[in-house]
Protein backbone atom coordinates (compact mmCIF):
# COMPACT_ATOMS: atom_id res chain seq x y z
CA UNK A 1 0.00 0.00 0.00
CA UNK A 2 3.14 2.16 0.31
CA UNK A 3 4.77 2.07 -2.36
CA UNK A 4 1.30 2.12 -4.48
CA UNK A 5 0.67 5.32 -2.22
CA UNK A 6 3.92 6.73 -3.16
CA UNK A 7 4.10 6.08 -6.83
CA UNK A 8 0.54 7.47 -7.00
CA UNK A 9 1.59 10.44 -5.33
CA UNK A 10 4.98 10.78 -7.55
CA UNK A 11 2.97 10.46 -10.87
CA UNK A 12 0.30 13.24 -9.39
CA UNK A 13 3.38 15.71 -8.57
CA UNK A 14 5.59 14.70 -11.86
CA UNK A 15 2.57 14.74 -14.19
CA UNK A 16 1.38 18.43 -12.63
CA UNK A 17 4.91 19.56 -13.54
CA UNK A 18 4.98 18.44 -16.85
CA UNK A 19 1.43 20.40 -17.31
CA UNK A 20 3.41 23.74 -15.69
CA UNK A 21 6.36 22.79 -18.25
CA UNK A 22 4.27 22.86 -20.95
CA UNK A 23 2.24 25.54 -20.00
CA UNK A 24 4.96 27.77 -19.86
CA UNK A 25 6.10 27.21 -23.11
CA UNK A 26 2.63 28.85 -24.45
CA UNK A 27 1.93 31.18 -21.58
CA UNK A 28 1.67 34.83 -22.01
CA UNK A 29 0.97 35.06 -18.13
CA UNK A 30 3.97 35.49 -16.09
CA UNK A 31 1.33 35.99 -12.87
CA UNK A 32 -0.82 32.80 -13.88
CA UNK A 33 -1.21 30.49 -10.66
CA UNK A 34 1.55 27.91 -9.48
CA UNK A 35 1.65 25.45 -7.30
CA UNK A 36 4.79 25.90 -6.35
CA UNK A 37 4.24 29.38 -5.29
CA UNK A 38 0.95 29.15 -3.64
CA UNK A 39 2.61 26.11 -1.09
CA UNK A 40 6.28 27.03 -1.03
CA UNK A 41 6.69 30.50 -1.31
CA UNK A 42 9.10 30.20 -4.51
CA UNK A 43 8.33 28.86 -7.86
CA UNK A 44 10.00 26.03 -9.68
CA UNK A 45 9.21 28.29 -13.58
CA UNK A 46 12.85 28.71 -13.94
CA UNK A 47 13.60 25.32 -13.39
CA UNK A 48 11.21 23.84 -15.99
CA UNK A 49 12.15 26.14 -18.34
CA UNK A 50 15.82 25.45 -18.70
CA UNK A 51 16.99 23.61 -21.04
CA UNK A 52 18.90 21.38 -18.96
CA UNK A 53 15.27 20.21 -17.14
CA UNK A 54 15.36 18.53 -21.30
CA UNK A 55 16.46 14.75 -21.84
CA UNK A 56 15.61 12.89 -25.10
CA UNK A 57 13.28 15.39 -26.14
CA UNK A 58 10.76 15.54 -22.83
CA UNK A 59 11.27 17.39 -19.89
CA UNK A 60 12.72 15.64 -16.85
CA UNK A 61 9.17 15.71 -15.33
CA UNK A 62 7.72 13.64 -18.22
CA UNK A 63 10.97 11.32 -17.29
CA UNK A 64 9.06 11.21 -13.83
CA UNK A 65 5.74 10.58 -15.48
CA UNK A 66 6.93 7.65 -17.64
CA UNK A 67 9.26 6.18 -14.46
CA UNK A 68 6.03 6.21 -12.08
CA UNK A 69 3.96 5.08 -14.83
CA UNK A 70 6.31 1.71 -15.32
CA UNK A 71 6.28 1.11 -11.90
CA UNK A 72 2.29 1.47 -11.64
CA UNK A 73 2.42 -1.18 -14.71
CA UNK A 74 4.63 -3.42 -12.77
CA UNK A 75 3.28 -3.21 -9.69
CA UNK A 76 -0.78 -3.59 -11.34
CA UNK A 77 1.35 -7.20 -12.87
CA UNK A 78 2.44 -8.46 -9.91
CA UNK A 79 -0.94 -8.47 -8.30
CA UNK A 80 -2.97 -9.47 -11.72
CA UNK A 81 -1.20 -11.98 -12.39
CA UNK A 82 -0.90 -13.90 -9.52
CA UNK A 83 1.99 -15.67 -7.51
CA UNK A 84 3.56 -16.78 -10.26
CA UNK A 85 4.64 -13.70 -11.90
CA UNK A 86 4.68 -11.93 -8.74
CA UNK A 87 8.40 -12.02 -7.75
CA UNK A 88 9.74 -11.51 -10.95
CA UNK A 89 7.50 -7.98 -11.03
CA UNK A 90 8.69 -7.31 -7.70
CA UNK A 91 12.09 -7.60 -8.56
CA UNK A 92 11.83 -5.88 -11.33
CA UNK A 93 10.26 -3.08 -9.68
CA UNK A 94 12.92 -2.86 -7.15
CA UNK A 95 15.23 -2.53 -9.83
CA UNK A 96 13.40 0.73 -11.33
CA UNK A 97 13.22 2.10 -7.58
CA UNK A 98 16.93 1.72 -7.41
CA UNK A 99 17.67 3.44 -10.32
CA UNK A 100 15.15 6.18 -9.89
CA UNK A 101 16.33 6.83 -6.54
CA UNK A 102 19.83 6.64 -7.61
CA UNK A 103 19.10 9.33 -10.43
CA UNK A 104 17.18 11.15 -7.51
CA UNK A 105 20.60 11.59 -5.29
CA UNK A 106 22.25 12.93 -8.75
CA UNK A 107 19.44 15.42 -9.38
CA UNK A 108 18.88 16.48 -5.73
CA UNK A 109 22.64 17.41 -5.40
CA UNK A 110 22.87 19.61 -8.80
CA UNK A 111 19.49 21.87 -7.10
CA UNK A 112 20.95 21.86 -3.69
CA UNK A 113 24.56 23.08 -4.83
CA UNK A 114 22.73 25.75 -7.02
CA UNK A 115 23.97 24.52 -10.41
CA UNK A 116 20.12 25.09 -11.43
CA UNK A 117 17.94 27.27 -9.71
CA UNK A 118 15.77 25.59 -7.18
CA UNK A 119 12.47 23.88 -7.38
CA UNK A 120 10.92 22.71 -4.10
CA UNK A 121 8.29 20.40 -6.27
CA UNK A 122 11.26 18.55 -7.77
CA UNK A 123 12.76 17.89 -4.07
CA UNK A 124 9.26 16.54 -3.41
CA UNK A 125 9.74 14.28 -6.26
CA UNK A 126 13.40 13.17 -4.85
CA UNK A 127 12.39 12.94 -1.16
CA UNK A 128 9.23 10.50 -2.54
CA UNK A 129 12.06 8.65 -4.75
CA UNK A 130 13.76 8.07 -1.43
CA UNK A 131 11.14 6.19 0.65
CA UNK A 132 10.09 4.59 -2.30
CA UNK A 133 12.77 1.84 -3.24
CA UNK A 134 12.85 0.70 0.55
CA UNK A 135 9.37 0.50 0.54
CA UNK A 136 9.69 -1.75 -2.58
CA UNK A 137 12.59 -3.57 -0.90
CA UNK A 138 10.05 -4.48 1.89
CA UNK A 139 7.01 -5.11 0.08
CA UNK A 140 8.34 -7.79 -1.72
CA UNK A 141 9.57 -9.49 1.63
CA UNK A 142 12.99 -10.93 0.34
CA UNK A 143 16.42 -10.54 1.18
CA UNK A 144 18.96 -8.86 -1.26
CA UNK A 145 20.50 -11.98 -1.85
CA UNK A 146 17.14 -13.58 -2.94
CA UNK A 147 16.66 -10.84 -5.68
CA UNK A 148 19.90 -11.28 -7.11
CA UNK A 149 19.30 -14.71 -7.82
CA UNK A 150 16.03 -14.01 -9.38
CA UNK A 151 18.15 -12.28 -11.25
CA UNK A 152 20.86 -14.32 -12.30
CA UNK A 153 18.49 -17.35 -12.71
CA UNK A 154 16.16 -15.01 -15.25
CA UNK A 155 19.50 -14.35 -17.00
CA UNK A 156 20.69 -17.61 -17.37
CA UNK A 157 16.90 -19.15 -18.69
CA UNK A 158 17.71 -16.69 -21.52
CA UNK A 159 20.79 -18.75 -22.53
CA UNK A 160 18.97 -21.78 -22.11
CA UNK A 161 18.23 -24.27 -24.65
CA UNK A 162 13.95 -23.55 -25.69
CA UNK A 163 13.56 -27.71 -24.15
CA UNK A 164 15.36 -27.04 -20.92
CA UNK A 165 13.46 -23.98 -19.81
CA UNK A 166 10.52 -23.88 -17.21
CA UNK A 167 7.19 -24.43 -18.41
CA UNK A 168 6.08 -20.81 -17.78
CA UNK A 169 9.01 -18.94 -18.67
CA UNK A 170 7.39 -18.27 -22.07
CA UNK A 171 4.23 -16.44 -20.54
CA UNK A 172 6.58 -15.04 -18.09
CA UNK A 173 9.17 -13.27 -21.20
CA UNK A 174 5.39 -12.43 -22.99
CA UNK A 175 4.82 -10.05 -19.55
CA UNK A 176 8.05 -8.28 -19.77
CA UNK A 177 7.72 -8.12 -23.57
CA UNK A 178 4.23 -6.47 -22.84
CA UNK A 179 5.79 -4.25 -19.76
CA UNK A 180 8.91 -3.17 -22.47
CA UNK A 181 6.25 -2.11 -24.89
CA UNK A 182 3.49 -0.47 -22.69
CA UNK A 183 6.50 1.72 -21.41
CA UNK A 184 7.78 2.67 -24.98
CA UNK A 185 4.16 3.83 -25.63
CA UNK A 186 4.20 6.09 -22.36
CA UNK A 187 7.48 7.58 -23.62
CA UNK A 188 6.25 8.13 -27.14
CA UNK A 189 2.94 9.56 -25.64
CA UNK A 190 5.04 11.81 -23.52
CA UNK A 191 7.53 12.39 -26.50
CA UNK A 192 5.19 13.41 -29.35
CA UNK A 193 2.86 15.63 -26.53
CA UNK A 194 6.28 17.50 -25.77
CA UNK A 195 6.88 18.10 -29.44
CA UNK A 196 4.10 19.43 -30.18
CA UNK A 197 3.93 21.84 -27.55
CA UNK A 198 7.43 23.31 -28.41
CA UNK A 199 7.44 23.02 -31.61
CA UNK A 200 3.68 25.40 -31.83
CA UNK A 201 5.48 27.93 -29.17
CA UNK A 202 8.26 28.71 -31.78
CA UNK A 203 6.70 31.46 -32.93
CA UNK A 204 4.96 32.93 -29.82
CA UNK A 205 6.45 35.52 -27.79
CA UNK A 206 6.92 33.98 -24.03
CA UNK A 207 8.51 36.43 -21.34
CA UNK A 208 8.71 33.11 -18.92
CA UNK A 209 11.44 31.83 -20.96
CA UNK A 210 13.28 35.60 -21.38
CA UNK A 211 12.48 35.66 -17.68
CA UNK A 212 14.41 32.50 -17.06
CA UNK A 213 17.09 33.21 -19.34
CA UNK A 214 17.73 36.87 -17.19
CA UNK A 215 17.75 34.79 -14.01
CA UNK A 216 19.97 32.92 -15.51
CA UNK A 217 22.39 35.67 -16.10
CA UNK A 218 25.38 35.73 -14.27
CA UNK A 219 26.03 38.75 -12.16
CA UNK A 220 27.80 41.97 -12.65
CA UNK A 221 29.10 44.88 -10.55
CA UNK A 222 28.48 48.08 -12.04
CA UNK A 223 29.78 51.80 -10.46
CA UNK A 224 26.92 54.04 -10.02
CA UNK A 225 26.51 56.15 -13.58
CA UNK A 226 27.75 59.97 -12.97
CA UNK A 227 24.31 61.66 -11.69
CA UNK A 228 23.44 63.57 -15.22
CA UNK A 229 23.36 60.33 -16.53
CA UNK A 230 20.34 58.68 -14.55
CA UNK A 231 16.64 59.74 -14.48
CA UNK A 232 14.03 58.33 -12.61
CA UNK A 233 12.77 58.24 -8.65
CA UNK A 234 15.77 57.40 -6.61
CA UNK A 235 13.94 54.59 -4.82
CA UNK A 236 12.99 52.85 -7.85
CA UNK A 237 12.67 48.88 -7.45
CA UNK A 238 14.59 48.75 -10.97
CA UNK A 239 17.69 50.83 -12.17
CA UNK A 240 17.54 49.80 -16.10
CA UNK A 241 21.37 50.03 -17.32
CA UNK A 242 21.67 50.39 -20.92
CA UNK A 243 25.01 50.40 -22.98
CA UNK A 244 24.15 52.17 -26.09
CA UNK A 245 24.97 54.80 -28.89
CA UNK A 246 23.23 57.39 -30.30
CA UNK A 247 24.43 55.62 -33.81
CA UNK A 248 22.52 52.35 -33.34
CA UNK A 249 18.61 52.10 -34.61
CA UNK A 250 17.90 49.36 -32.24
CA UNK A 251 19.09 52.05 -29.46
CA UNK A 252 16.85 54.59 -30.59
CA UNK A 253 14.16 51.78 -30.71
CA UNK A 254 14.77 50.87 -27.25
CA UNK A 255 14.68 54.39 -26.00
CA UNK A 256 11.04 55.05 -27.62
CA UNK A 257 9.80 51.76 -26.17
CA UNK A 258 11.14 51.87 -22.80
CA UNK A 259 10.04 55.91 -22.54
CA UNK A 260 6.21 53.45 -22.50
CA UNK A 261 7.65 51.25 -19.39
CA UNK A 262 8.87 54.79 -17.34
CA UNK A 263 5.48 56.10 -18.01
CA UNK A 264 3.56 53.04 -17.09
CA UNK A 265 5.76 52.58 -13.66
CA UNK A 266 6.77 56.36 -13.26
CA UNK A 267 7.73 55.00 -9.29
CA UNK A 268 9.24 51.85 -10.00
CA UNK A 269 12.08 52.34 -12.80
CA UNK A 270 14.97 54.19 -13.10
CA UNK A 271 17.09 54.52 -16.26
CA UNK A 272 21.16 54.98 -16.42
CA UNK A 273 23.00 55.64 -19.89
CA UNK A 274 25.98 53.94 -20.73
CA UNK A 275 28.19 55.21 -24.07
CA UNK A 276 29.13 51.92 -25.83
CA UNK A 277 29.86 53.52 -29.57
CA UNK A 278 30.65 50.70 -31.89
CA UNK A 279 33.53 52.98 -33.11
CA UNK A 280 37.24 52.30 -33.23
CA UNK A 281 38.28 56.10 -31.71
CA UNK A 282 36.86 55.18 -28.17
CA UNK A 283 35.84 51.57 -27.84
CA UNK A 284 38.14 49.15 -27.22
CA UNK A 285 36.43 45.92 -28.69
CA UNK A 286 36.99 47.50 -32.02
CA UNK A 287 40.02 45.88 -32.97
CA UNK A 288 41.89 46.48 -36.25
CA UNK A 289 41.06 45.38 -38.93
CA UNK A 290 37.32 45.46 -38.16
CA UNK A 291 35.00 47.34 -39.99
CA UNK A 292 34.18 50.66 -38.67
CA UNK A 293 30.28 49.81 -37.81
CA UNK A 294 29.09 53.54 -36.81
CA UNK A 295 31.64 56.70 -38.15
CA UNK A 296 31.40 59.33 -36.23
CA UNK A 297 30.06 57.85 -32.99
CA UNK A 298 32.61 58.57 -30.31
CA UNK A 299 32.11 62.12 -31.46
CA UNK A 300 28.50 61.77 -30.90
CA UNK A 301 29.06 60.70 -27.36
CA UNK A 302 31.97 63.17 -26.60
CA UNK A 303 28.93 66.36 -27.37
CA UNK A 304 26.51 63.79 -25.29
CA UNK A 305 28.86 64.17 -22.36
CA UNK A 306 29.53 67.91 -22.56
CA UNK A 307 25.87 68.40 -22.80
CA UNK A 308 25.52 66.65 -19.32
CA UNK A 309 28.36 69.24 -18.17
CA UNK A 310 25.69 72.29 -18.65
CA UNK A 311 22.89 69.88 -16.72
CA UNK A 312 21.10 68.64 -20.38
CA UNK A 313 22.18 65.36 -21.23
CA UNK A 314 18.35 64.48 -21.37
CA UNK A 315 17.44 67.31 -23.46
CA UNK A 316 19.88 66.80 -26.09
CA UNK A 317 19.72 63.10 -25.81
CA UNK A 318 15.89 62.83 -26.82
CA UNK A 319 16.06 65.70 -29.01
CA UNK A 320 19.09 63.82 -31.17
CA UNK A 321 17.16 60.63 -31.46
CA UNK A 322 14.09 61.98 -32.29
CA UNK A 323 15.22 64.84 -34.98
CA UNK A 324 18.64 63.90 -36.12
CA UNK A 325 18.58 59.91 -36.46
CA UNK A 326 21.49 58.55 -38.28
CA UNK A 327 23.28 61.56 -36.83
CA UNK A 328 25.23 63.55 -39.05
CA UNK A 329 28.22 65.32 -38.52
CA UNK A 330 26.99 69.00 -37.81
CA UNK A 331 23.87 66.98 -35.85
CA UNK A 332 25.49 67.28 -32.30
CA UNK A 333 26.13 70.98 -32.90
CA UNK A 334 22.58 71.71 -34.42
CA UNK A 335 21.29 69.83 -30.68
CA UNK A 336 23.44 72.46 -29.06
CA UNK A 337 22.07 75.25 -30.27
CA UNK A 338 18.41 74.06 -30.12
CA UNK A 339 18.29 73.18 -26.55
CA UNK A 340 20.07 76.62 -25.49
CA UNK A 341 23.56 75.17 -24.22
CA UNK A 342 26.64 78.14 -24.42
CA UNK A 343 28.01 76.78 -27.90
CA UNK A 344 31.29 78.05 -26.53
CA UNK A 345 31.58 75.64 -23.66
CA UNK A 346 29.89 73.02 -25.22
CA UNK A 347 33.05 73.07 -28.27
CA UNK A 348 35.41 73.44 -25.83
CA UNK A 349 34.29 70.63 -23.46
CA UNK A 350 33.81 67.92 -26.26
CA UNK A 351 37.31 68.28 -27.50
CA UNK A 352 38.79 68.15 -23.57
CA UNK A 353 40.42 64.74 -22.04
CA UNK A 354 38.24 64.41 -19.34
CA UNK A 355 34.95 64.05 -21.75
CA UNK A 356 36.42 62.09 -23.27
CA UNK A 357 37.93 59.72 -20.49
CA UNK A 358 33.92 59.72 -19.28
CA UNK A 359 33.38 57.83 -22.46
CA UNK A 360 36.03 55.69 -22.58
CA UNK A 361 35.08 54.93 -18.83
CA UNK A 362 31.86 53.48 -19.95
CA UNK A 363 33.41 51.59 -22.96
CA UNK A 364 35.66 49.91 -20.90
CA UNK A 365 33.31 48.67 -18.58
CA UNK A 366 31.32 47.52 -21.02
CA UNK A 367 34.28 45.83 -22.75
CA UNK A 368 34.94 43.72 -19.56
CA UNK A 369 31.75 42.69 -19.28
CA UNK A 370 31.84 40.90 -23.00
CA UNK A 371 29.15 43.28 -24.59
CA UNK A 372 29.11 42.87 -28.53
CA UNK A 373 26.68 44.62 -29.48
CA UNK A 374 23.81 47.69 -28.12
CA UNK A 375 21.62 47.93 -26.77
CA UNK A 376 22.72 45.70 -23.85
CA UNK A 377 20.54 45.78 -20.75
CA UNK A 378 21.11 45.47 -17.19
CA UNK A 379 18.50 45.27 -14.10
CA UNK A 380 19.63 46.41 -10.73
CA UNK A 381 17.15 45.22 -8.41
CA UNK A 382 16.27 47.02 -5.08
CA UNK A 383 14.35 45.25 -2.31
CA UNK A 384 12.08 48.26 -1.56
CA UNK A 385 9.73 48.19 1.27
CA UNK A 386 6.35 47.57 0.18
CA UNK A 387 7.07 46.70 -3.33
CA UNK A 388 5.40 43.55 -4.37
CA UNK A 389 7.40 40.49 -4.37
CA UNK A 390 6.63 39.82 -8.88
CA UNK A 391 7.13 44.03 -9.52
CA UNK A 392 10.53 43.50 -11.33
CA UNK A 393 9.34 40.31 -12.78
CA UNK A 394 5.84 42.18 -13.98
CA UNK A 395 8.36 45.16 -15.43
CA UNK A 396 10.62 42.97 -17.40
CA UNK A 397 7.66 41.07 -18.83
CA UNK A 398 6.39 44.57 -20.12
CA UNK A 399 9.17 45.68 -21.29
CA UNK A 400 10.27 42.64 -23.62
CA UNK A 401 6.89 42.48 -25.08
CA UNK A 402 7.11 46.36 -25.86
CA UNK A 403 11.19 45.32 -27.27
CA UNK A 404 11.32 42.10 -28.28
CA UNK A 405 14.42 42.05 -30.43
Amino acid sequence: VLSLGLTLLGLGVSGYLMVRTLVLLMSQDPDAFDVCSAVFGTGCDQTLISPSSWVLGIPLAGWGVVYYGVLLLLFVMARGLGDAFAPQAMTTALLVSVAGLAGSVVLAVVLLAGWVPFCPLCMVIHGINVLLAPAVKASTGRAWREHFGAFVAGARSLLQKPAERPPEWRWKITGFVTLALASLVLYQGVFIVSERWVYESRGIFNPHRLLAAFAAMPEADLPPAPPGARKGPADAVADVVVFTSFHCPACRQFNREFGVIMRRYPGDVALEFRHFPLAAPCNPIMRAGVVEQEAGACATSYAAVAAMRQGKFWEFHDTLFAEHFPPEPDAPLAVAEAIGLDVEQFNVDRESKDVRAAVHTDTELGAQLGIQETPAVFINKRRVPGAGPRALEVIIADLVKQHRN
